[in-house]
């Protein structure tokens, strides 16, 4: 009888233990937002770093804008993002770090006649109608009254805006298929700079960088898995900084 119920105890501790193993097993989940001109870049590598270095992992990507990005992270409702900084660095709610600093090239499609010159004045450009970022408060990137003091500035008449859009995606198929030039993140057009389908027009006189990195919450106490992928998230930035 004793060693009968030594064994049921043996047993029933066995259990324990492999219930515990499963409980453990339970996949950790992070919540990430990342904006518009990150995701072709990143998330790729990324994916692969995380499936090798936490496989167990479930990672829920929101694309957004980078200011709506900010509020999901005070509200609760995203962990933390990687985008554009945007917001007041004194943020009382938000924690900004750069990683690298983007640079916006201004393109047009190969067969714009535009693309035929080495180097393109204000001038050149505001005959042309533009594709901007829609200049509201929720943007973070080309801003119309940006956008004039470049021409301003220089006593040139301000182009035509024909289309203003929140998304890179739109101004992109805008630009490949007419004669509308734009200013997009060099990151998000580094395949169609490289294979031809877009070309960067030379021109001195609009120079845009922006600041990219993670955008935290002050108030929220990262777990080592947290940390973990951050690290993961931040050495593939660099790549992607080293590679622009």
């Amino acid at each position: 009888m004793f060693f009968h119920a030594k064994s049921i105890l043996s047993q029933a501790r066995n259990a324990a233990t492999e219930i515990a193993s499963l409980a453990g097993s339970k996949k950790s989940e992070i919540s990430l937002g990342i904006s518009e001109n990150l995701e072709t870049a990143v998330i790729p590598l990324l994916l692969r770093r995380l499936k090798i270095m936490l496989p167990d992992l479930l990672m829920t990507i929101d694309r957004d804008h980078p200011r709506s990005i900010a509020d999901k992270i005070r509200s609760g409702t995203i962990d933390f993002g990687i985008g554009s900084h945007v917001s007041d660095p004194n943020d009382p709610d938000l924690l900004y770090e750069t990683v690298f600093t983007e640079p916006y090239v201004l393109v047009s499609r190969p067969g714009h006649p535009l693309a035929k010159k080495k180097r393109v004045s204000l001038k050149d450009v505001g005959t042309y109608d533009w594709v901007i970022s829609r200049s509201t408060e929720e943007m973070g990137h080309v801003r119309s009254p940006y956008f004039n003091y470049y021409f301003s500035r220089k006593g040139v008449k301000s182009p035509e805006v024909v289309v203003a859009t929140n998304s890179f995606s739109v101004m992109r198929s805008c630009i490949v298929e007419t004669d509308t030039i734009a200013i997009l993140p060099k990151l998000f057009i580094a395949d169609d700079l490289a294979s031809g389908h877009l070309v960067g027009l030379g021109l001195k006189e609009i120079q845009l960088v922006v600041d990219l990195g993670f955008i935290f919450s002050r108030h929220r106490e990262m777990s080592d898995v947290h940390i973990q992928v951050c690290e993961i998230i931040r050495s593939v930035l660099n790549e992607c900084a080293i590679a622009n």
